[in-house]
């Protein structure tokens, strides 16, 4: 009896499929039909937007595109459709550039994934819907799709030449800077007596009938005193701290008429007063007087500070001998010293704040 049942029922979903198939068949029996009569249409035929048919760049109204030559629609295409060559140009403004050379695209392999137009970071390549790409050679479809003449680099703006010259003064302002950074720490390590340095710009030369000085933009809120020494990046010796006030200070360089230091020949070890002379300041020169009857210097020796007493750090170059004369007596006689310093080409100075006393 229960197989009668299910042989009925059966029968019923079967007949129910039927209808539903018989429903769908007549369904296009009324629909009226559409028959695209190309060639002869092809001006008015209507392609589906999401049809892909081939790949290609998208070019502004200037033609210009913006692929940048990444090579990422390259990497993500699964069957090598996509070859992306590279060429490095000059920029005006002296830099290398990666730029494309040639964007070549086999349409014969292509898979229609649209990977390459997913993945592209600047939307540069899309799929266009012109479905008729049939060629007679299969060479015919390997495309190069920057097709257009490849325009020159733009010229600057006077902006961008502006920005430029700026980046290059400050460079090489930098460049400066590093050397100078460079040498004082060759210097620190070479003088370890020098315990403690304060970098200061220079913002005034003055140089008078009575006086040489420079105005430094530190002062004694970052711990500079008056006396202390004040050198190049080179050790070299600039002068001494005359005043200092909370953001500034005020240096009596080695030919200012108010210096006077303890100095030493290097090459002799003989022992002299270094100091400035109202007739020579103008020249950049001074005398090193008070010199030892048996001391014979020579032009050209090396004159550095003697650190007797403690008061200046011992060994810092003042300059060398330029010439000696006799005194106005003919008894005795005073070397004419040119210092190591150009004083009209300083920028920058270090204060020596401490130092320890070298016996």
């Amino acid at each position: 009896m229960g197989s009668v049942k299910d042989y009925f029922s059966s029968l019923g979903k079967g007949v129910a499929s039927l209808i539903k198939g018989l429903e769908v068949t007549g369904k296009e029996f009324v629909t009226p039909k559409i028959t695209e009569r190309y060639p002869e249409n092809r001006d008015e035929m209507n392609v589906a937007p999401r049809f892909r048919a081939t790949l290609e760049f998208i070019y502004d109204a200037e033609g210009n595109h913006k692929c940048i030559a990444c090579g990422t629609c390259e990497r993500n295409c699964p069957n090598g459709t996509i070859t992306v060559e590279t060429k490095m140009v000059d920029t005006w403004d002296g830099k290398k550039k990666k730029k494309l050379d040639r964007y070549v695209y086999d349409l014969g392999s292509c898979t229609f994934c649209q990977l390459c137009v997913t993945t592209c970071p600047t939307d540069a390549i899309r799929f266009s819907n012109d479905f008729e790409q049939a060629v007679f050679t299969r060479s015919k479809l390997v495309k190069q799709l920057n097709y257009l003449p490849e325009k020159p680099e733009p010229k600057p703006t006077p902006e961008q030449i502006a920005k430029m010259e700026e980046t290059i003064r400050q460079a090489e302002t930098d460049v400066e800077e590093n050397k100078k950074f460079r040498e004082l720490m060759n210097l620190t390590r070479q003088r370890r007596d020098l315990t403690d340095f304060e970098a200061a710009m220079i913002t005034e030369h003055a140089v008078t009938n009575w006086t040489s000085s420079l105005t430094l933009n530190k002062g004694t809120s970052l711990g500079i005193e008056v006396g202390d020494c004040v050198i190049d990046e080179c050790g070299n010796l600039v002068g001494v701290i005359d005043q200092a006030g909370t953001n500034w200070s005020t240096v009596l360089t080695l030919v200012d008429t108010d210096t006077s230091l303890g100095a030493q020949v290097f090459r002799t070890k003989d022992l002299g007063v270094a100091q400035g002379d109202f007739s020579m300041m103008r020249e950049n020169r001074l005398r090193l007087d008070y010199l030892p009857p048996d001391c014979d210097p020579m032009a050209g020796d090396i004159v550095v500070t003697s650190g007797l007493n403690g008061y200046y750090p011992s060994g810092l170059v003042i300059g060398s001998v330029e010439e000696v004369r006799l005194d106005d007596s003919g008894a005795a006689s005073y070397a004419i010293l040119v210092p190591a310093v150009d004083f009209d080409a300083l920028t920058e100075v270090f204060v020596i704040k401490s130092f320890e006393i070298v016996t």
